[in-house]
């Protein structure tokens, strides 16, 4: 009898397990990988990574709960725990439920703007514009062709910048209606052009409907986390079928239909995302102690500007006014090419404004003499340095002070007169004051008024519509359908814009922008 025949069988499972519903991300793992990418045809699993430098952008599809915040914030992290801060910065728009303020803890993040917040979000669109500027004319004066070659070639470090735009189409709904949706077609702007000069977009959305087909075109990588609505998967591009899978929170499919699962950095079920990438972040930012371009942050306007933070060395009959939105730069007056209109109701600051001008005037331009007119007891007179103060209701005593302001700047004396309440003046002293405004272009004087917007719009004396003609002014806490009409410009219209007391919108040579008055405590 023969002896058995024993076989031996190869008893390993020909396919890699399932992916796990909830994956944590170690340290040590392959470089900028925020998850695990299932391949069973090739029976293997590998890490999925996110190039800026190859993929560009990226657009990430999901419905509610679906983990397309989470993917988001873990594109960032991973990305920053590969890359130092001199390398990249992030910035963040979420016009969702504000989970992505969870990359706030990464030394790499500038700041993560609230979508409601009508302020920052201009002012974040602004500063990335500026910033695509100069990388162009920096790349143009370098012959660069490319930004790796712009880098190579720059004295100072370049960073790559990550911009994540949660909810785009609630973006969309927000400002479609302010300013004509210029602010949209900004972002569609920076999406399209910003990868070739480094900055690169990842924006999520819960319907591909909801993200433009410009901005599609631009966006070569995508992932599909659960939809909502099963015809959606095959707008974006993915078989119907996938509409019947059970899809896990986290769980997405790439363009080209693979499977992935989204890691954390979440360590325990009593862990957040926030706290874990916090912890991450503390870390690298003693990893990365003294970066040479730290990102910066995109600030509100502060309620409250002193006098004292103006700039030196400001020109004759230049003035500073406050602080400009755009970069918090200094706002200066330029009375050079005209008089002044201070507009706003009662309270919104028109006299502190007025004596702002004027202190700066007096530190400007040598040897001028500080003059006021007001029909009542006003703020501003103790908030300048006034050569003299006229208040009086009898109209004979303006006209003779404006024959005598006259004469002084007949003789060469630099006159800066200024008129508050202007709306109250006696109409019998207006004839003087038509025939100052008028003779003022050409002499060494300039004139400032104040008034209350409303009664200016519809005055037609002649001296408001003098001074209007200049087309120079601040619109304290402005009407913003109406108030652009005393100066001849179209004020832009945005939602949650507010207007605390000395902030408004400065027009100068028909362009327009948000201002904070500065003043002192007197003011």
């Amino acid at each position: 009898q023969r002896a058995p025949v024993h076989q031996s069988f190869d008893l390993r499972v020909p396919w890699m397990p399932e992916l796990p519903g909830q994956l944590h991300l170690p340290e040590g793992r392959e470089r900028a990988a925020f998850g695990l990418a299932d391949e069973p045809r090739l029976q293997r699993q590998v890490p999925i990574l996110f190039d800026p430098a190859t993929d560009g952008s990226m657009m990430v599809l999901g419905g509610p709960r679906s983990g397309k915040t989470t993917t988001l914030a873990m594109v960032a992290a991973t990305l920053a725990e590969d890359l130092p801060v001199d390398d990249l910065h992030v910035y963040g728009l979420d016009c969702g439920g504000r989970a992505l303020s969870a990359i706030e803890g990464l030394p790499h993040t500038g700041s993560v703007v609230p979508g409601d917040d009508g302020e920052r979000t201009t002012q974040l669109l602004a500063t990335l514009g500026r910033m695509l500027q100069r990388r162009r004319d920096l790349a143009s004066d370098l012959g660069a062709s490319h930004f790796d070659e712009l880098r190579e070639r720059a004295s100072t470090p370049v960073p790559r910048v990550l911009v994540l735009v949660d909810d785009y189409g609630g973006f969309t709904e927000r400002y479609e209606r302010v300013e004509s949706g210029r602010m949209l077609d900004d972002l569609r702007s920076l999406v399209s052009e910003g990868p070739t000069f480094g900055v690169h977009f990842v924006v999520s959305a819960d319907r591909r409907g909801a993200i433009p087909m410009s901005v599609g075109a631009a966006i070569t990588r995508r992932l599909v986390h659960r939809m909502a609505d099963r015809d959606e998967y095959s707008r974006a591009g993915l078989p119907m079928k996938l509409a019947e899978v059970d899809i896990v929170p986290g769980r997405a499919f790439t363009e080209d239909g693979v499977e992935i699962q989204v890691a954390t950095w979440v360590d325990g079920s009593a862990d957040t995302l926030p706290a874990a990438i916090a912890r991450r972040g503390a870390e690298l930012a003693q990893r990365h102690p003294a970066p040479t371009t730290a990102p910066t942050g995109v600030a509100q306007l502060p309620a409250l500007v002193p006098r004292a933070a103006g700039p030196a060395g400001v020109p004759p009959w230049h003035a500073f006014l406050g602080l400009r939105e755009n970069e918090l730069a200094p706002a200066v007056v330029n009375l050079i090419d005209g008089n002044f209109v201070v507009a706003g109701p009662y309270r919104s600051g028109r006299s502190s404004t007025i004596a702002t001008i004027a202190s700066g005037i007096a530190a400007s331009t040598p040897e001028v003499q500080l003059h006021l007119i007001a029909p009542r007891r006003t703020l501003a007179e103790h908030a300048a340095p006034w050569t003299k103060i006229v208040r009086t209701d009898d109209p004979a005593d303006v006209v003779q002070y404006v024959e005598t302001l006259l004469d002084l700047a007949d003789g060469d004396v630099p006159i800066f007169l200024a008129v508050d309440d202007a709306t109250e003046v006696d109409p019998r002293g207006i004839s003087g004051l038509e025939q100052l405004i008028k003779q003022a272009r050409d002499l060494p004087m300039r004139v400032v008024i104040g008034a209350d917007a409303q009664a200016l719009r519809t005055s037609y004396a002649p001296w408001h519509v003098q001074m209007r003609k200049d087309g120079q002014g601040m619109l304290l806490a402005p009407n913003l359908e109406t108030d652009g009409d005393l100066l001849g410009v179209r004020l832009p219209w945005r939602r949650a814009l507010t207007f605390p007391k000395g902030r408004g919108i400065l027009v100068e040579n028909g362009q327009h922008e948000l201002v904070q008055v500065a003043h002192d405590a007197a003011g």
